[in-house]
């Protein structure tokens, strides 16, 4: 198990980029930073790990998790780009 983001050092945003209202915030339930995501325009606020498209992550694991919380009523879309190879 690695957390993405604490690995990318996300609060700080040199490994990542961030267009629109996305900021990193507490949440009480689970304990742990994650990220808002907020604003009417869904193309124009999102985050993107790592900063350049030719980057890898490097991550060597079998699974990827994702926890999206949203916002009744809302809208949302999550797009993931991956690329694996055995």
């Amino acid at each position: 198990y690695v957390n993405v983001f604490k690995h990318f050092c996300v609060d700080e945003w040199k490994l990542a980029s961030r267009e629109g209202c996305v900021e990193p915030v507490m949440d009480k339930i689970i304990g742990k930073k994650v990220l808002r995501i907020m604003g009417n325009v869904l193309a124009a606020n999102y985050m993107r790990l790592p900063r350049k498209n030719a980057a890898s992550l490097g991550l060597t694991g079998r699974y990827l998790y994702t926890q999206v919380r949203t916002v009744p009523d809302k809208y949302y879309v999550l797009h993931l780009f991956l690329q694996a190879k055995d």
